[in-house]
């Protein structure tokens, strides 16, 4: 029987799916309060544009580009981006997905 908590660094496809698709909702929602949109509507202009401020801001803090259009035909945000928004970079401390 393995462990439930594992000291390799490896999270399971269904759980990064589940990480990738809150950070998405968790993005949309904070830039409709930011923007004081009360309706869902990602393509309102003030809504567009407080979240490329605050994926600005996420650039400038942590060094992470986020929901930008990449090579393949998708966004910038991956697994790996948000693991690295996610969780501290020093492993003496954890944020609460490990």
């Amino acid at each position: 029987m393995h462990a439930l908590l594992s000291d390799i660094d490896m999270i399971p496809g269904s759980l990064l799916h589940a990480y990738l698709r809150c950070f998405s909702w968790f993005m949309s929602l904070v830039s409709h309060l930011t923007a004081g949109v009360t309706k869902w509507s990602p393509t309102s202009t003030k809504v567009q544009y407080t979240k490329s401020f605050i994926c600005g801001l996420l650039k400038e803090k942590l060094n992470l580009m986020i929901d930008c259009a990449s090579s393949q035909g998708g966004t910038s945000t991956t697994g790996n981006v948000v693991r690295r928004c996610l969780v501290r970079k020093d492993d003496s401390e954890r944020d609460f997905l490990y």
